[in-house]
């Protein structure tokens, strides 16, 4: 099974942030408000990397639930403000193409998206801010652990 919604992040998973040296990405998700990651893998396209990662920066900075957003790749030759990824880390965590997380404030994954990144994420959204974060869907059936879409 993939990494997804429900799992505790790891924190044998180490990332470098852009002008930073290596940390682990749990790190990076101790924080009072939910964390969003983007995680791009050998599949990702640079483009739309690029525009996901601008999206979720704006949505990040004006949602009240989402603290921050940090994106990493597998690809080296992306925009200075992603980090590096590696490729074992990225099959550790199931990602392919383009994988976004939301991590609460416990450092459970509530949700995981393959794809629709930014449907699902308002999806979440509302879910939470309206009282109804005890329960997510995944693939359809009812679940207490969040919201996965493949």
């Amino acid at each position: 099974d993939d990494f997804s919604a429900g799992f505790r992040m790891p924190d044998t998973i180490f990332v470098q942030p852009p002008g930073k040296p290596l940390c682990r990405l749990v790190e990076l998700v101790q924080r009072p408000a939910h964390t969003l990651l983007l995680l791009a893998g050998e599949g990702a396209q640079g483009s739309e990397l690029a525009e996901l990662n601008a999206a979720l920066q704006t949505f990040a900075g004006n949602s009240p639930l989402f603290e921050t957003l940090f994106t990493f790749a597998t690809q080296s030759n992306l925009s200075a403000n992603i980090g590096r990824l590696d490729r074992v880390e990225a099959d550790l965590l199931g990602v392919k193409a383009i994988t976004l997380l939301a991590v609460r404030p416990d450092g459970y994954v509530g949700l995981r998206s393959d794809r629709n990144h930014v449907r699902a994420l308002k999806r979440y959204q509302t879910r939470i801010l309206e009282g109804n974060g005890e329960t997510g869907f995944v693939a359809g059936n009812s679940t207490l652990s969040g919201i996965s879409e493949s």
